[in-house]
């Protein structure tokens, strides 16, 4: 079986160009519209600046095989995704804020959602990143750990692939690209891009150290009864409404006497006290999103359901460790 990873100098999913740009400004406007923004900077007044791109969307995660001729540097903006950016041929240079490391082959880069990219390229470098949104990786955890996240994931910055996890990750990366490149393969009939995406993103969360990864081991010893999860589905299908008791019985079929024992022996909290606080993340999502010059917390406040601004303030607080105007100005 060929290994994409390991030999190849021209960027994999040679059957799926995405860009192939003669200036960085090109380069920085396309990854912009179809994916993240990013800011290319030449290194060392560098003239080529030639960038090859290809992409596999998998179902939610997209797959890039990238070649840039020059020196470059990459950063971006804070990230809505986790970003695995594995060099093929060249090396990287990758700012972790507190120290600089190179990697090369064998050796990955791992940014997590909230983060930001910072890396440098040598000349004629090629490398392949693939890219895992944050629903996505929320939605895996849910589904295969059964556990709802309530906090950020964050995983360690670089990936080892001579480790046993971490050749796993390797391999199966390896042959999602070998059959993304094979015209007639069932991935490429739409057969297979469920599984090959669950099997991915399932490696990663095994193969790479986390800050969730004492409550992912651990989260399978109570599985929660079906009309748990059906009663956090609803909720989550229908956050921006607001949402009785009376919903949650009647998207259920259980009574509510069922349906209050659950969530506390589940989330140790009630049904509507869950629903406050998965409100309240959605407003501190878009708290962080938004700019101070365009809204205010008042208006996020309101928009989730809390009018009284002094009651948001002080529990917002207590949840995330600080006062919401904070999280609006950063």
């Amino acid at each position: 079986m060929h290994n994409f990873l390991l030999d190849s100098r021209a960027p994999p999913l040679a059957s799926h160009k995405f860009l192939d740009a003669r200036t960085l400004a090109d380069a920085e406007q396309a990854l912009e519209t179809a994916v993240e923004p990013r800011r290319f900077v030449a290194c060392r007044n560098s003239r080529k600046n030639g960038i090859q791109i290809n992409r596999y969307q998998l179902a939610d995660v997209q797959i890039f095989g990238m070649h840039f001729d020059g020196p470059l540097k990459i950063a971006s903006e804070t990230l809505e995704s986790v970003n695995i950016i594995i060099p093929i041929h060249g090396r990287v240079r990758s700012d972790l804020g507190d120290r600089t490391i190179v990697l090369s082959r064998g050796r990955a880069r791992v940014d997590s959602p909230g983060g930001r990219v910072a890396v440098e390229w040598e000349s004629s470098s090629t490398s392949v990143v693939t890219r895992i949104p944050r629903s996505t990786l929320q939605h895996y955890c849910c589904k295969l750990f059964d556990l709802e996240l309530q906090r950020e994931i964050r995983f360690a910055p670089t990936l080892d692939f001579t480790t046993a996890a971490g050749t796993s990750l390797f391999n199966v990366l390896n042959m999602i690209l070998l059959e993304a490149d094979a015209p007639d393969s069932l991935l490429n009939r739409g057969v297979l891009m469920q599984p090959f995406q669950e099997t991915l993103v399932t490696a990663l969360l095994s193969a790479q150290p986390h800050s969730l990864a004492s409550e992912l081991q651990h989260s399978g010893r109570q599985v929660r009864p079906f009309y748990i999860k059906r009663a956090v589905d609803y909720i989550h299908a229908n956050l921006e409404q607001v949402i009785t008791l009376t919903d949650l019985v009647e998207a259920t079929g259980v009574s509510l006497r069922s349906l209050q024992s659950g969530f506390a022996r589940h989330y140790s909290l009630g049904p509507n006290a869950f629903i406050r606080q998965c409100k309240m993340h959605r407003a501190r999502e878009e708290l962080i999103a938004a700019s101070p010059i365009d809204v205010t917390v008042a208006d996020v406040a309101a928009k989730w359901g809390f009018y009284n601004p002094g009651n948001f303030s002080r529990n917002y607080q207590k949840l995330f460790g600080e006062r919401p105007s904070e999280t609006l100005r950063r």
